[in-house]
C-alpha cells in the first residue's frame, strides 16, 4: 500500500522507517510499500472531492461477473525507473498489448493500444487516446 504524503505526516509524523511496516484497511493487512511524494497529484477523487488517503492494490476475485478483462475502465498510474526512458516504458507497454490481444483475443481487440501520457497515465483500449484526460 502507497501512503498520501499528507496522510504519512499526519497519521506517521513523518518517520521515515514506515515502509515496511502493516497497516489494516477494512480488517485486511497490507504492507506499506511507500510514500508518494508531497507533489503527487492523483488523477480523480472520492466521491467526497479530497484525494485518498492510501492507495491499496485493486484485486478482483475472477469467479464474479464484475470482474472481468474486458472492464477497461481502469487507469493505471506509474513511476519509471531512474534512467528508464520514457520511449523505451511506450515499446514495453506496446508488446505487453500485443501479447495480451494474442493471449485473450475475446477481452482485448487487436488493434488495443496502451496510452503513456506525460509520465502520468497508462490507459488500455481500443480507443485509448480518447479516454485519457489532457494535463
Amino acid at each position: 500500500m502507497l501512503l498520501s504524503h499528507p496522510y504519512w505526516v499526519r497519521r506517521f509524523g513523518e518517520n521515515p522507517n514506515v515502509v515496511g511496516q502493516t497497516i489494516l484497511l477494512d480488517q485486511v493487512a497490507f504492507q506499506i510499500v511507500g510514500v508518494l511524494p508531497q507533489s503527487f497529484e492523483p488523477l480523480s477523487f472520492t466521491d467526497a472531492g479530497s484525494p485518498p488517503d492510501v492507495w491499496a492494490p485493486l484485486g478482483y476475485d475472477l469467479s464474479l461477473p464484475e470482474a472481468g478483462r474486458s472492464w477497461q475502465h481502469l487507469h493505471a498510474i506509474a513511476r519509471l525507473n531512474d534512467g528508464i526512458l520514457l520511449s523505451q516504458a511506450r515499446a514495453e507497454m506496446n508488446a505487453i498489448s500485443s501479447q495480451l490481444a494474442r493471449e485473450f483475443p475475446k477481452d482485448y481487440p487487436p488493434d488495443a493500444t496502451i496510452v503513456i501520457q506525460g509520465r502520468r497515465i497508462i490507459a488500455i483500449g481500443p480507443k485509448a487516446s480518447t479516454a485519457v484526460p489532457k494535463g
